[in-house]
């Protein structure tokens, strides 16, 4: 008994969406505790909906990279799609990427929701279907999280030393922030226990849309204690206080970037080559998933499974600028007529080392010699070998061990 399959071609959405929830990052402190995480409502059907959500979170990965935050909005095909991402200004920059990273894996389990927004201790991310830039409070959807209040303090006189020092705490780093650029920490000392805490407006806002929706958020934290934490989680802005320091050393932490962003970009870098090795691996394994279901079915085509294989290809050359972008790889899985290039460049090679404009350069590589068209030649029939025979009357026994060979040579 088997379940087929009516469109496969929707499946490769849904494998590319659930692909990166399994990857977790956790390098450094990059306060990545999820505070709260919202779905909206309803859902989208419209077919452009997620190459359109994977488009925007590719700016707004390309925005936090060099600037730390950005805004972006994608019209084309309609209905239109809004986005927003921003660290939290304590934040170093290697710590700021890792952030919008574990971001990045958690906010598709929204979809396919017509809008949703992330709050981790270090970072925020949205997409929504309307411009929502300039909010600074939604009364709907805000929220106040607070820690457990019961059996934390006791005594009376020590709550409403803990009561004073947060109304001050949070009072210190809402005004600082306001006239900040939108950011402050502040702390008081002192006593039974210190308190921090921590105000960030989202760059969206001006300063009287800052100063709005930081004066609601003091308003509310404050019914927190005598909770050891706080936070509340505004559309234009984000407070937390604590009784345990949370945030990084600020300034000092930004002097720090220019070392710690080299080592970023190596972290960065391996971890990009593993997703991309896993992806083929998982993707070569959903095909040969699929072949079997068709095979079964009796509708199965040599070709289409070529062109799947082909685009797969094209979609993990080194340069960037060969790669199609996501339209072109919707057209060319849906449209049989359509012509798909042979790829230039062999995957997880570095861009300087084959030229994003010479397609039948060789490069050596651990002594082995491979110009770019005999590893595709290769790839694709090696693929075309391990698949099962159309005249057989079930799946043939494959030999995999020249294929592993072959792809670590060329990994």
């Amino acid at each position: 008994m088997h379940f087929p399959i009516q469109n496969p071609q929707y499946l490769i959405w849904v494998f590319a969406i659930i692909l990166p929830m399994v990857f977790s990052l956790s390098f450094s402190d990059p306060r990545t505790t999820k505070a709260s995480m919202l779905c909206g409502p309803s859902e989208n059907s419209d077919i452009n909906f997620i190459p359109k959500f994977i488009k925007l979170m590719e700016f707004l990965s390309e925005n936090v990279t060099y600037d730390r935050w950005g805004h972006q909005s994608i019209g084309h095909p309609p209905p239109e799609i809004f986005g927003l991402a921003q660290c939290h200004e304590d934040l170093s920059q290697t710590d700021c990427l890792l952030c919008f990273a574990e971001a990045r894996t958690k906010l598709p389990k929204c979809l396919p929701s017509n809008s949703a927004r992330l709050y981790l201790d270090g970072c925020f991310l949205r997409y929504d279907n309307y411009s929502f830039f300039h909010e600074t409070v939604d009364p709907k959807r805000d929220s106040l999280k607070c820690s457990d209040r019961t059996g934390v303090i006791e005594d009376p006189y020590m709550k409403m030393e803990l009561t004073k020092k947060v109304e001050m705490v949070v009072k210190n780093a809402t005004e600082t922030a306001v006239m900040n650029g939108g950011f402050a920490a502040a702390e008081v000392k002192g006593g039974v226990v210190g308190v921090y805490a921590l105000a960030q407006c989202w760059k969206t806002i001006d300063e009287k849309g800052c100063r709005e929706c930081l004066a609601n958020a003091v308003t509310r934290v404050i019914g927190c204690v005598p909770g050891g934490e706080g936070r509340v989680l505004n559309a234009g802005c984000y407070l937390r206080y604590s009784t345990k320091k949370f945030y990084g050393l600020g300034a000092e932490s930004k002097q720090a970037d220019d070392g710690l962003s080299k080592i970023g970009v190596i972290i960065a870098s391996t971890v990009l080559a593993a997703i991309a090795i896993t992806i083929l691996s998982l993707f070569g394994a959903f095909i040969g998933y699929t072949r079997i279901l068709k095979i079964r079915e009796g509708d199965f085509s040599p070709k289409e499974a070529s062109d799947v294989l082909q685009v797969g290809l094209l979609c993990t050359q080194a340069s960037t600028a060969l790669r199609p972008s996501m339209p072109e790889v919707v057209q060319m899985l849906n449209d049989k007529e359509s012509e798909i290039p042979s790829p230039k460049q062999p995957p997880f090679l570095n861009s300087s080392v084959l030229g994003s404009d010479d397609s039948t350069k060789s490069s050596s590589i651990n002594g082995l010699s491979l110009s770019r068209h005999s590893i595709a030649e290769m790839s694709s029939s090696s693929y075309k070998s391990a698949m099962i025979s159309p005249e057989s009357n079930g799946p043939s026994t494959v030999e995999t061990s020249e294929l592993s060979s072959l792809c670590s040579e060329c990994a």
